[in-house]
């Protein structure tokens, strides 16, 4: 791995399916390591039950990874906590600028949710956001609020399954109206209800003049 000086993509997703929940800190440890002096642009850790506890194997890795671009942690029993200490890692490092961010059915929940718009809203970057299936109501509002300070990047959202999101409809309404770069969007199953039907489809038509 030392001798992979133009190493920029690092898959390490579905790997850990036959080792000891206390082995994956120790083993994921020891891979972040060994490219963390490297240029990666892209970082996939999905499918790895690792939980918070995996996390503080990459916590260091996220604070100074300047090129880091894409980052997947889609299924990794991220839990809130996870998602606040992902989100607390990436807040510290002042030059890095993501561009895509998929943490799909990783129970991020309110809390994580809400950590993770402060990432997108402090660096107005993000072109696409995968966070579907984490069970947040409330999780939505900051989270899509966080969005429209990326109104000029974003350009695919994929929130679907995330429970009700009747709590954060102007949010959300706000979003798709204002994220003019916006081409593709996920919004199915949120149990939207029928009072709010009008204004999520009014905006639509708003959005269906710029690009969606």
């Amino acid at each position: 791995m030392a001798k992979c000086r133009n190493l920029k993509e690092a898959n390490f997703s579905n790997i850990f399916i036959s080792r000891l929940k206390e082995e994956i800190p120790i083993s994921l440890k020891l891979m972040m390591d060994a490219i963390e002096d490297k240029h990666i642009t892209h970082l996939d850790l999905s499918h790895n039950a690792f939980g918070p506890q995996g996390i503080e194997s990459f916590e260091q890795f996220l604070s100074r990874a300047n090129h880091l671009e894409n980052l997947d942690v889609s299924n990794c029993g991220l839990s809130p906590k996870g998602g606040e200490m992902i989100a607390a890692a990436i807040l510290k490092n002042e030059h890095m600028k993501l561009k895509e961010f998929a943490g799909t059915r990783s129970r991020l929940e309110e809390e994580g949710l809400t950590a993770l718009a402060d990432v997108f809203r402090k660096q107005k970057s993000i072109e696409k956001l995968d966070l579907t299936q984490n069970g947040s109501k409330r999780g939505l509002a900051p989270l899509l609020g966080s969005l429209i300070e990326c109104k000029s990047t974003l350009r695919e959202l994929y929130i679907s399954d995330n429970k009700s999101i009747n709590r954060a409809i102007p949010e959300l309404v706000a979003c798709i109206k204002e994220c003019t770069a916006l081409t593709h969007l996920n919004i199915s199953d949120l149990n939207i209800k029928r009072k709010h039907i009008s204004q999520v489809a009014d905006a639509l038509l708003v959005a269906s003049s710029h690009n969606l």
